[in-house]
């Protein structure tokens, strides 16, 4: 059920969404731009994913209590994050980038995500965090092509602006709507995964593995098979389309039937053949038909993934939500590890789908 208090909530998820679909697939192509090589990029998201490993532990020494003022800070840090890519040459932007980017993560999606999933129960949590998925793709139907088409007529320079004209005003929101229960975190969050059990932990990293990988695969290849900025901007777009809604009538259904494990490895294992499709066809009409129909099946392990790591720890949601982050960004660390050396052997930018296909393949362990 989406109460006031969930709408208050979503609404700054919304605009986080303007800003980030905008920027977000053109980040790697902008640093492509600027001669940093496929290797090289991924070593950046893969600092970027360490550090958040590092804040994790941090964090739970030091937990985030006041999530308004959380939020609203890490807005302010994800515009320094942005400016920083556009402003910084290596190697400062491999020393300072991922720091900030690990705090942003730390600030907005912790406490964020303790106070919607604090704001259901067991019964509506998958529909929940499935209408939560939903609006990045639904905002995602209309901003990249804005930006595509933004960068090849004015260049890199707009794009950047524009998305901390929009991030500076999710600063304010927070402090505007989220005022007395809503804006705490009531219990301090500590690391915890006994109650995950063995399998679903390795999930949790299994799936960042896959996770990690598409943040800068996507958009390159989309670059690699479009030819241009605007191209790049159309397909991410076609791929918002691509079975969001179907991921909240499933998420639904899970919650009707308890039975959220046959819907996540029914996901996990239709992603397989998509993803192993597009590195053996690696043509521009097999991966926007595959990678498009994989947007349903991926957001299927990413909400089921979510919700039950929350349901098995349901008196502690700050410690689960914690806990899941510091497995979930290990296992994004992980995946672009893998494709660094997938890339330094064979120097075949699809054979990232291969590495992708079986991360996800294995989080059908999840129990």
């Amino acid at each position: 059920m989406i109460t006031r208090a969930l709408r208050k909530v979503l609404l700054i998820e919304a605009l986080l969404a303007l800003a980030t679909t905008m920027v977000s697939p053109f980040v790697s192509i902008f640093l492509y731009r600027t001669e940093l090589g496929y290797i090289a990029i991924a070593n950046f998201y893969g600092l970027c994913f360490a550090w958040c490993v590092v804040f994790c532990v941090i964090f739970a020494r030091f937990p985030v209590r006041n999530a308004r003022l959380a939020i609203s800070l890490s807005m302010a840090v994800l515009t320094a994050f942005y400016l920083s890519i556009y402003l910084l040459p290596p190697p400062w932007l491999f020393i300072i980038s991922p720091l900030i980017y690990a705090l942003y993560v730390m600030w907005f999606w912790l406490p964020f995500n303790f106070i919607f999933c604090d704001l259901t129960s067991k019964g509506d949590r998958g529909t929940t965090i499935g209408i939560t998925f939903l609006i990045f793709p639904i905002i995602q139907l209309v901003t990249p092509i804005i930006a595509g088409t933004m960068v090849s007529r004015l260049g890199y320079a707009p794009l950047f602006i524009v998305t901390a004209v929009i991030l500076a005003v999710n600063v304010i929101l927070p402090y505007v709507l989220l005022k007395g229960k809503i804006g705490r975190v009531t219990q301090p969050a500590k690391l915890d995964f006994k109650p995950f059990g063995m399998r679903l932990s390795a999930s949790l990293v299994i799936q960042g593995m896959q996770d990690g990988t598409f943040f800068f695969l996507v958009p390159l290849v989309s670059l690699y098979t479009t030819g241009g900025e605007f191209g790049v901007g159309l397909a991410q777009s076609v791929f918002a389309v691509g079975g969001a809604t179907g991921a909240v009538v499933v998420a639904r259904l899970s919650d009707r039937s308890g039975d959220r494990v046959t819907w996540l490895r029914a996901g996990a294992l239709a992603s397989v053949p998509l993803f192993l499709l597009v590195w053996a066809f690696p043509t521009l009409y097999v991966f926007m038909v595959c990678i498009g129909i994989a947007q349903l099946t991926t957001y299927m392990v990413s909400i089921f993934v979510m919700t039950m790591a929350v349901d098995k720890n349901e008196a502690h949601k700050p410690t689960a939500l914690l806990s899941r982050e510091l497995l979930l960004e290990g296992g994004r660390a992980l995946g672009v590890v893998a494709l660094s050396l997938t890339w330094m052997v064979w120097h075949d930018l699809f054979l990232g789908f291969v590495v992708a296909a079986v991360a996800i393949g294995a989080s059908a362990i999840a129990k």
